[in-house]
């Protein structure tokens, strides 16, 4: 379990105000579905963010996106990729610690491209397939990573674009080091969109 991996390495580890809150937000990453591998990559990067913020005696309730971009740049020349997935880590860790009321809430996020299209999705998903509130949720963030992968390559919404080889390369890139739970949900969500981009004829 990962709660016991955790009680075993914090002993080797200097304590700090976030460490139960550490430990809450991988628990929580767990029951998710999250595979082993991607717990151990986060908590790394993750911890390694608390150790950085205690060193700079900034408080708890004062951490903030500025923050993040501060520590990332700190390492000048790393990879893409490795950068992408330490931002991605630190934005899910920055999203727990306010849903649990301990920072602040984030600025408003400026409207996507997506919007519109994500709002009529769960329209047809509530209206038209009838899915019950839960599954509307679990659905609703795959497809915003989904299109917000697509946007950032192409500028804006192209659904002529959604072909195989685009579809492969996002599977690929977002089951590494997740579990067959998470590829299966994954999967399952990408079908339903597409479903309703092909009924809505947005395809």
């Amino acid at each position: 379990m990962i709660t016991s991996t955790l009680a075993t390495v914090q002993e080797h580890e200097p304590s700090g105000p976030l460490d139960d809150a550490i430990a809450s937000f991988l628990k929580r990453l767990q029951e998710a579905g999250y595979a082993k591998e991607s717990l151990r990559n986060k908590r790394t990067v993750v911890r390694t963010f608390a150790d950085w913020l205690r060193r700079r005696h900034v408080a708890v309730h004062a951490i903030n996106e500025s923050h993040v971009a501060a520590f990332l740049k700190r390492t000048p020349g790393t990879l893409p990729p490795r950068l992408k997935y330490k931002h991605a880590a630190l934005a899910g860790f920055l999203k727990y610690l306010r849903d649990v009321g301990m920072i602040s809430a984030a600025p408003p996020r400026a409207p996507s491209a997506g919007d519109d299209l994500i709002t009529e999705y769960v329209e047809y998903l509530r209206h038209d397939r009838g899915l019950a509130p839960n599954s509307v949720l679990v659905y609703v963030p795959f497809i915003r990573d989904w299109l917000s992968d697509h946007i950032a390559r192409m500028g804006g919404v192209a659904t002529h674009a959604f072909d195989v080889v685009t579809i492969q390369r996002f599977l690929v890139d977002h089951t590494r080091h997740r579990s067959s739970e998470y590829a299966r949900l994954l999967g399952t969500a990408l079908r339903s969109f597409f479903r309703f981009l092909v009924a809505t004829q947005n395809i």
